[in-house]
This record gives structure tokens, sequence and C-alpha cells, in this order.
């Protein structure tokens, strides 16, 4: 078996908020694209925005946007 001499780079992933008019959670920065669409799809120009929509709105759209982009059903 052979060990590594280097140590392993593990990188974290960045974690952005979004905040909703009843709540808030961090999003994955890959998932921003997503969410910017769930905001077109809501009507709303940008991400700040969604500081007008409940949380059940927006992951009534969000939620299916997501599982597409990973491929989920």
């Amino acid at each position: 078996m052979k060990t590594q001499a280097e140590p392993i780079d593990i990188k974290e992933d960045i974690m952005i908020p979004i905040y909703l008019s009843n709540g808030s959670f961090e999003a994955n920065e890959e998932l921003i694209h997503v969410i910017q669409r769930t905001a077109l799809v809501l009507g709303l120009s940008t991400v700040n925005d969604l500081r007008a929509v409940t949380e059940e709105a927006f992951f009534e759209i969000f939620t299916p946007l997501m599982n597409a982009h990973y491929g989920l059903k």
C-alpha cells in the first residue's frame, strides 16, 4: 500500500445565504443559477427580491428545478 506524501486538498463548498419572507437557508454556490431561474419563474428580477416570497412558494418551484439539475426524479 502506498502512502501519500502530499496533504489532501479538500475544497469546501461555498455557501450563499438566501433570504425569504418567512425564513432563510444556505445554498451551495453551484445552485445559484437554479435559484435565479426560480426567481424568474416567480416574476422577480433579482435573487434579493426573494425576500418577499414565502418558503412554501419558493420551494414549490425550486425543488423540481434542483432535482432536474441533479438528474433526480
